[in-house]
Parts: structure tokens; C-alpha cells; sequence
């Protein structure tokens, strides 16, 4: 699988990597605290960009206007269920490249995923889950 180029900032130009320095996701979860406290922990330190939505149809749109690293998203969403998100993310020419990353409570789920990270975790759980994930990668 070849390796997608990612626009980045640095300062006030966009460039393009093979290997972006800050990783940015597009996180869908509903449960406003959650997503706050992930959001606000991941970029603590300068490596993530978060990118928050409280559904799939906004993720999904997040993710196709910024092209982010990954998708880091919850199953058990209202309306379209992050399963189905994940198989429009799949089937998308605009998004079938952007690896996918499901944080769930939903032990034994079976999702098309890149990644499966089981509630419930940590912050600083998921952030070391997260770095290994794109060191391995993009490293």
C-alpha cells in the first residue's frame, strides 16, 4: 500500500510530506466529555491535531475537507452507526486511503478497521496506541 501525502502547517504555509510531523484526526464521538478530554489530552504535547465531530455525517465531511492522517471514531453513534461510517469511508475514492481507528465500547465487533482500541482506556493509553499506530505506519 503506497503512503498518502498529508498537507501539514508549518507557520503559514501548507507543505506536503510523506510523513506528516503533526498527525491529524478526525474524531467522531458523540459523548461531548470524551471527546474534549481525548481532544484537549492528544494535543497537549504538539504531535495531534484533533479535529472533533459528534456524528458521522459531520465526521465525514471533516474528513473530506481536510484529508486528515486518520479517523478515529466510536460504533455506537446516533443516526448513521460507525460501522456503516466506516464502510462509506471504505467505499469513498476520497477517503478509502484514510486509515480508520475505532474507540468502542463494543467488545468482539466485527468493522472493515485499520485499528481497534476497546473502552474502556485511558488518554494516555490511546495517545501510546495512536503513536505506535502511525509510527508503525509511516515510520
Amino acid at each position: 500500500m503506497s503512503k498518502a501525502h498529508h498537507s501539514i502547517i508549518i507557520g503559514e504555509e501548507k507543505a506536503i510530506y510523506g510523513h506528516p510531523k503533526k498527525i491529524t484526526i478526525v474524531f467522531i464521538e458523540d459523548d461531548p466529555a470524551i471527546r474534549n478530554l481525548f481532544k484537549r489530552f492528544l494535543e497537549i504535547d504538539g504531535d495531534f491535531e484533533i479535529i472533533p465531530a459528534s456524528n458521522a455525517e459531520e465526521g465525514l465531511e471533516l474528513a473530506r475537507q481536510y484529508q486528515p492522517s486518520g479517523i478515529l471514531l466510536d460504533l455506537l453513534l446516533p443516526g448513521m452507526d460507525g460501522a456503516m461510517a466506516i464502510e462509506i469511508i471504505k467505499s469513498d475514492s476520497r477517503l478509502t486511503n484514510i486509515p480508520t481507528i475505532v474507540l468502542t465500547s463494543q467488545r468482539g465487533a466485527n468493522v472493515d478497521c485499520d485499528e481497534f482500541v476497546v473502552k474502556p482506556v485511558t488518554p494516555h493509553e490511546l495517545r501510546s496506541r495512536l503513536q505506535a499506530f502511525f509510527a508503525a505506519r509511516y515510520g
